[in-house]
């Protein structure tokens, strides 16, 4: 076959599991949460939901259980073959939808969905549970990628268009033959599989595959350990091993006999929280793990997962196809059920006496199934124990994501910045890639960050000609623990894209507000501080109240907070703008002019004296010493300041080359590095409180 066809078919396989994965965890999120209220074994709670106004909140909770988690296999089928399709063709493909059809009747052929046509058997409606998942994995996988194959071989050939018709429609009917291909080809392998082994589809065949291997096999140390090591393999590719083994742990391991391995034996010290030991996992990242959205889960994931409800972590996290994860999630069951053997085996644990219902919550369950307090010891050893089995995983998973984040960091700022250059605006938290993600996640972690005043100001210092400490620029910072100090405008980029732009304005505005008294008794009564402000935050009704507000608690003087707005915000409006200047003015605040280039905008609000200072632009700044222009472009800035009556600032001024020639220029006022980085409020007063 030709190269050229399959090339990069199966590049994106592992991407789009893993975004597919992720796309279901709402879900998970939904049907993990029912599953649990569903399940709480307290007699008098069962007692109520199971009678209250006729069982209603139990039937409520089985309903959303069934639609949820019941469905999950059917869900994971249509998001892994979404991503698939989305990562090979990219986002600008018309729709997903013939991919994802196409994907969906093999998936139904495969789970056997239309056996009980042909064998007069009833179709187990819990295949399209997590009992699925080896068939939604296998279709959503081998039918994209098929799919995919059959539009490229058939892509040179006569293709079916109808003129006059949308691109959706004739995109169907492109994809018309690569489908029945497809569709075929799953038909005839499930049509070879029942044919010559009598089972009704390929998840049976694989079914009896996994339990033929325990036929010729007695209850004993190692079935145990063989039936734990292949239940974990399986759910680590996203197979729910513990139903596809149903039959072995019902034919093996569910009898209590009086020998030490049982499938309770096994569900209460060694798959602890469900598999994987997967409360071991929630401990040892909210202790361990320095990542706020890795955390997030796990406090999310820790209310079901006490009752042994774990998809949301296993899918979300996720543990599935996570490779550093890999290693601890087989390993550690292994290590709880050796210890769990040799405890009961030396006598130091009673042998497991009873079957326990599977939401039973850890520590209760281990005195319920031993009758003795030493359960409930053997539990708390085992977390013990896995727990620091799972800590360096968890520790080198952060460190690879950190990796990972700060690249797409970059990538991030990258598209900012190319945005603003370009002017072309974009929105960040709908891009449809992993930049798209970390904007998403930075809202939640802003929000955050807000509320605990992790997001702070630092201060610039403005010196005079005379070396005097005159004022200062608020900047905004925020140093995140994983990506450093953020790009200041991708702050408030994503404050405005989720809505917290005034919520952080705000805070702004407050925390600079109440450092000016001290700033003044240090530096004196004429000391100002500059904020700067957003369009949208300008022309909010809440700016000038909340301002006003602010002058009156702490007490400021005329002049002592100064306004700045940028050229580039292209203020509008000319009678709303102008009354914002008159309001900003009466409650004692200077306005500034930053970025100032000689644009059309700027100069004619320099002409009505709308502005009390104006900043050069850093380029002009940086470019003077080398260009005349720049040199005359400030001079010139200079002379209007002169009969319009405003100040000039000089941004960017970083050598005493860059002064003395702004100085011979006749500016009066710096900022820059010559005089000093933006600095915390107790750092500015020492630094420059000297003379």
């Amino acid at each position: 076959m030709n190269k050229n066809v399959t090339a990069g078919l199966f590049q994106p396989v592992p991407q789009a599991i893993k975004n597919g994965l992720v796309m279901v965890i709402q879900v998970l999120m939904i049907g993990s949460f029912a599953c649990l209220l569903e399940n709480i074994q307290f007699p008098l709670y069962q007692n109520f939901i199971r009678t209250f106004a006729g069982g209603t909140i139990y039937k409520i909770l089985a309903f959303v259980d069934s639609a949820t988690l019941g469905m999950l296999s059917l869900y994971t089928a249509v998001s892994v073959s979404t991503c698939y399709d989305r990562i090979l063709n990219g986002e600008h493909k018309t729709s997903s939808f013939p991919c994802v059809a196409t994907v969906l009747a093999c998936f139904f052929v495969m789970i056997g969905f239309f056996e009980g046509n042909i064998f007069d058997e009833f179709f187990n409606i819990l295949m399209f549970s997590g009992r699925g998942m080896f068939a939604a994995l296998l279709a959503s996988v081998g039918g994209s990628v098929l799919f995919a194959l059959f539009c490229r071989l058939f892509k040179t050939r006569n293709s079916l268009y109808a003129d006059g018709t949308d691109s959706v429609f004739n995109s169907t009917l492109e994809s018309l033959i690569p489908a029945a291909c497809v569709i075929t080809v799953f038909s005839l392998i499930n049509y070879i599989i029942i044919v010559t082994t009598g089972r009704t589809c390929i998840q049976d065949l694989f079914v009896a595959a996994m339990n033929k291997i325990f036929d010729n096999m007695e209850r004993s140390y190692f079935s145990g350990l063989l039936f734990i090591f292949l239940s974990q393999g399986m759910w680590f590719v996203g197979i729910h091993g513990s139903n596809l083994l149903e039959q072995v742990a019902a034919e093996k391991f569910t009898e209590i006999n009086g020998s030490i391995v049982s499938k309770s034996f096994i569900d209460n010290f060694v798959i602890m929280g469900g598999c994987g030991t997967t409360l071991a996992v929630i401990i040892a990242v909210l202790i361990f793990s320095k990542r706020k959205t890795t955390r997030r889960l796990a406090a999310m994931s820790a209310g079901p997962i006490f009752f042994n409800i774990n998809e949301l972590l296993v899918f979300g996290l996720p543990i599935v196809y996570n490779l550093s994860l890999l290693i601890p999630f087989i390993a550690v069951p292994v290590v709880m059920y050796t210890l769990s053997y040799l405890a009961v085996k030396f006598g130091l644990v009673a042998v497991t006496v009873n079957q326990i219902h599977w939401t039973t919550p850890v520590i209760l369950s281990g005195y319920q199934a031993t009758g003795s307090f030493s359960g409930s010891v053997l539990q708390i050893v085992n977390l013990a124990v896995a727990v620091l089995i799972y800590r360096p995983f968890i520790l080198r998973y952060d460190k690879k994501n950190e990796s990972e984040n700060l690249l797409n960091m970059k990538k991030l700022i990258a598209t900012l910045k190319e945005s603003e250059k370009s002017l072309v605006p974009v929105t960040l938290t709908e891009l449809k890639n992993s930049q798209g993600i970390l904007a998403k996640s930075l809202v939640n972690e802003l929000r955050s960050a807000i509320l605990t005043k992790e997001v702070k100001l630092k201060y610039q210092p403005q010196y005079d000609s005379s070396g005097k400490c005159i004022g200062a620029e608020a900047l905004l910072r925020w140093e995140h623990p994983v990506y450093g100090v953020i790009y200041p405008p991708l702050i408030v980029k994503i404050a405005g894209e989720s809505g917290m732009l005034w919520e952080l304005e705000r805070y702004i505005m407050e925390t600079g507000a109440k450092a000016l008294p001290q700033f003044i008794s240090v530096f004196g009564g004429k000391f100002k501080l500059s904020i700067n402000s957003t369009v949208a935050t300008f022309y909010n009704p809440a700016f000038i109240a909340h301002l006003k507000k602010l002058v009156e608690k702490y007490d400021l003087k005329e002049g002592n907070l100064c306004i700045e707005i940028t050229e580039e915000m292209a203020l509008g409006k000319d009678e709303e703008t102008d009354a914002v200047f008159k309001k900003l003015r009466e409650i004692g605040c200077r306005l500034a002019l930053d970025d100032f280039s000689m644009g059309h905008t700027s100069l004619k609000y320099l002409q009505q004296n709308q502005f009390d200072l104006v900043k050069i632009d850093g380029a002009l700044v940086k470019a003077a010493l080398e260009n005349q222009r720049s040199r005359d472009i400030i001079s010139s800035i200079i002379y209007l300041s002169s009969s319009l009556h405003f100040d000039v600032v000089a941004e960017f001024v970083e050598t005493k080359k860059e002064h003395e020639m702004l100085e011979n220029l006749g500016c009066a006022i710096y900022q820059g590095y010559l005089y000093g980085k933006a600095v915390s409020l107790e750092e500015f007063v020492k630094v420059h409180s000297r003379g």
